[in-house]
């Protein structure tokens, strides 16, 4: 079947919630709109060609096998629900969004785009999702950016990017693992991990990157590099809580810890760090320490860095006050 849009089509569930379920060839034309404003809409195995506004509100747009080509489709305030198997597409989430996946594996195809919009709008994961396609996490408009998923984890083996914009803040309050082929680029000069729904962990294993003049902040979240590289050409900063150094290399300007603690290992790779503050520097690793090719530096500005045990605990060291600095 072929549906076409060719003036301004409304579905409002004004006498009951209506699905429109797509297996054929749906178009929206040039300056045509459809807005699903009480109704859902699920592309299951066609193609839709949107050259002009295809908007779902408040309730669910689901995206399988059919490809959506044109303009992104606007999710306003309403749910996406994806899959890494689906087709290619574009969305910008706005408003107050939800992004799922019902499906046998949840998450965002290669080649799919997701944007989160700038307008103050949060998106909120409900579920564990993997990202094989691109997040971009801010757009041209001003305001802030959030995303959400402090229950949950985002695994990403694509492009996660924050977006310098029209400026505002990229909150990233979710839970991010990157995979050995994932990427993370944080162009924003305020992306924060702020922990202001609860505490969440940002563990690296593939390409992390923090562009010139951008920063991020982990004012309550931890940052774990188990085995990924870091490259930090603008600020990193790890405030409050943990950053644990393992098998991936830091390079760049050092990663600053602010009256936070730094879990560091002689096993680990190449990285520099500045403490300042209150800051503590242990190990809950094999070879609790500092490596050969790291450089630690303890700030001037009144700071104290505290030395504490971490298991397993080194032989001869029944207290934190006992325990010997071994200068190698």
């Amino acid at each position: 079947g072929t549906v076409d849009i060719a003036g301004t089509a409304l579905s409002d569930g004004s006498s009951g919630a209506t699905t429109t379920t797509n297996s054929g060839t749906f178009t929206v034309e040039t300056a045509a709109s459809y807005s699903l404003t009480g109704a859902s809409f699920a592309n299951t195995g066609g193609t839709i060609t949107n050259n002009g506004a295809l908007t779902e509100q408040s309730r669910t747009f689901t995206e399988r096998g059919g490809a959506t080509t044109g303009t992104p489709v606007v999710i306003t305030s309403a749910t996406l629900d994806d899959d890494t198997t689906a087709a290619a597409a574009q969305f910008l989430l706005t408003g107050s969004a939800t992004l799922t996946g019902t499906g046998t594996s949840p998450g965002i195809s290669a080649t799919q785009t997701v944007t989160l919009d700038s307008n103050s709008s949060t998106t909120t994961e409900s579920t564990n999702l993997t990202n094989n396609g691109t997040i971009n996490v801010g757009t041209a408009a001003t305001g802030q950016t959030i995303l959400n998923g402090q229950t949950v984890t985002l695994t990403n083996n694509g492009h996660l990017n924050t977006v310098i914009g029209g400026g505002g803040g990229r909150f990233l309050r979710a839970n991010i693992t990157n995979a050995t082929n994932g990427t993370v680029d944080i162009a924003s000069a305020t992306t924060i991990s702020d922990g202001s729904s609860g505490a969440t962990t940002t563990t690296n294993n593939g390409t992390f990157t923090i562009d010139t003049a951008a920063s991020y902040s982990l004012t309550g979240a931890s940052f774990a590099n188990t085995g990924g590289n870091i490259a930090n050409s603008g600020t990193l900063n790890e405030q409050s809580r943990t950053f644990t150094e393992r098998g991936g290399s830091t390079s760049g300007t050092p990663v600053t810890i602010t009256s936070a603690t730094l879990d560091d290992d002689t096993t680990a790779a190449a990285a520099q760090f500045l403490l300042t503050g209150s800051a503590t520097l242990t190990g809950t690793g094999a070879n609790p320490g500092i490596a050969a090719n790291q450089t630690v530096t303890l700030d001037s500005n009144s700071s104290t860095a505290t030395m504490t045990l971490g298991p397993p605990t080194p032989a001869g060291c029944p207290s934190s006050a006992d325990c010997p600095l071994t200068n190698d």
